[in-house]
């Protein structure tokens, strides 16, 4: 019976191995970009199962990608391989592990042809530009990688390669998040001038730029970005969250210039359009911002119920990825620890103002020392790119000396290759002439 048994599920393991191998060639036979596509979603799928499950398909898809005996084909599984190991690769901080994989593509990128398979260069440059800025804080070669991404994503079609704007706008979004505001307003207006069309992800990135605006202070151009939202959230999938987030901005930038009679229709407008959408996030932001304005305005009762949505929705908006994810989160505990104490003051409740208060000092500390720590990796890009900058100089002062030294040796070689033959041809004449001098006594004697 036992054996019976162990003889029908070797016979469904194979059954089943037969099957994904055939779907793995049948995916491997799909035309560019659909292929890719189809094996990104295979991975994620892998991604979720367990180890060993995961390791056999991995071995089944390279299988069936080296059969085609087609390059492009081959030079994607690897590119899939790379993401998988980046997916996995969130689940653990090994530093070793994480500088193989980066070790890895690098690799692998040798061995593509930009020109050929410029997708594929550029998502293996996007993905070790990830890892290296999310895992190893290696943030100098992650935005090198990021640039060279950027630049191989300008010249690929969006036939080719779907997924290029959202991707385009993601190497933004990393700047934005790495407090480089004016590069992230270049490359966001960069980006919308490329597509004519605009799309849920134009909404992404005008939004991202119009933050980068507010950060920097330049609130009228935040508030054309913000506005431009609103008037284009029926391209997104959830057009009652971004009409709240637009309303919000626009809330936030009339309260951070003390416009506050302005404020309040905006930020009441995104507490109500963010709770419908449930953005907790959002709801915590503009529901603090309006229970401080409810306070400058003595009303206590409007101010209490304000403070409490924001409260609530920062204990909503808590996971573990907040910790990784910075200073959105860190801004958020921030803003509304803050209001909880500004109001408990007003309430003369000076235990828990004292005690919200602490908490929102925490927070801040935190949020600027991390913001410390952005500004001085900035420098190091920076100074980085300097010598970079200085030593291409040198560089092209040295190919130009050797031009300089070589079209010299050339002119001099010319000249004696010249008076050589000039040379050459007088002994020549003389030659000739004594010949002629010759043959004239000759004929006299």
């Amino acid at each position: 019976m036992r054996k019976t048994k162990r003889l029908f599920f070797l016979i469904v393991l194979l059954y089943n191995t037969n099957v994904l191998s055939a779907q793995y060639a049948g995916i491997c036979k799909l035309p560019f970009p659909q292929q890719y596509q189809a094996l990104d979603s295979v991975i994620n799928i892998i991604a979720g199962k367990d180890s060993l499950y995961a390791q056999d398909a991995m071995l089944q898809m390279k299988a069936a990608a080296e059969q085609t005996h087609d390059e492009r084909t081959i030079l994607n599984f690897k590119r899939a391989e790379i993401n998988y190991g980046f997916i996995i690769s969130r689940d653990y901080g090994d530093t070793i592990l994480l500088n193989k994989l980066v070790n890895d593509a690098q690799e692998i990128l040798k061995t593509v042809d930009e020109k050929k398979y410029p997708e594929i260069a550029a998502m293996l440059n996007v993905y070790i530009a990830k890892i290296c800025y999310l895992k190893l804080n290696r943030y100098n070669l992650a935005f090198e990688y990021y640039l060279k991404a950027y630049n191989l994503f300008r010249n690929i079609s969006v036939t080719t390669f779907p997924d290029r704007h959202y991707t385009q706008y993601m190497i933004a979004m990393a700047y934005y998040q790495f407090n480089d505001y004016n590069n992230a307003i270049k490359l966001g207006k960069e980006i919308e001038s490329l597509y004519t069309v605009k799309d849920f992800t134009s909404v992404f990135t005008v939004q991202m730029v119009g933050v980068s605006y507010a950060k920097l202070k330049m609130y009228d151009s935040a508030v054309a970005c913000y506005k431009w939202v609103f008037d284009n959230v029926g391209l997104t999938f959830s057009p009652t969250a971004w009409k709240g987030i637009a309303m919000g901005s626009i809330g936030n930038v009339y309260f951070y210039t003390n416009q506050f009679d302005k404020a309040l229709p905006y930020l009441d407008s995104g507490v109500v359009y963010a709770l419908q959408a449930n953005i907790p996030d959002n709801t915590a932001e503009f529901a603090s911002n309006l229970s401080i304005i409810y306070l400058k305005q003595s009303n206590l009762q409007l101010a209490k119920k304000y403070v409490d949505i924001a409260h609530d929705a920062l204990h909503q908006s808590y996971t573990s990825l907040n910790t990784i994810q910075g200073f959105r989160w860190l801004s958020n505990c921030n803003t509304v620890y803050h209001a909880l104490s500004e109001y408990y003051k007003a309430s003369h409740n000076l235990d828990k103002a004292l005690m919200y208060s602490d908490s929102a000092n925490f927070y801040k500390d935190s949020l600027n020392r991390r913001h410390d720590v952005n500004l001085k990796y900035q420098g190091e890009i920076l100074v980085e790119k300097e010598k970079t900058a200085q030593n291409e100089a040198l560089l092209e002062q040295q190919i130009s000396k050797q031009k300089v030294i070589r079209n010299a040796l050339m002119v001099v070689i010319g000249l004696v290759m010249f008076i050589t033959l000039l040379l050459y041809n007088r002994s020549k004449l003389k030659s000739r002439h004594r010949e002629e001098q010759l043959l004239v006594e000759k004929q006299l004697a």
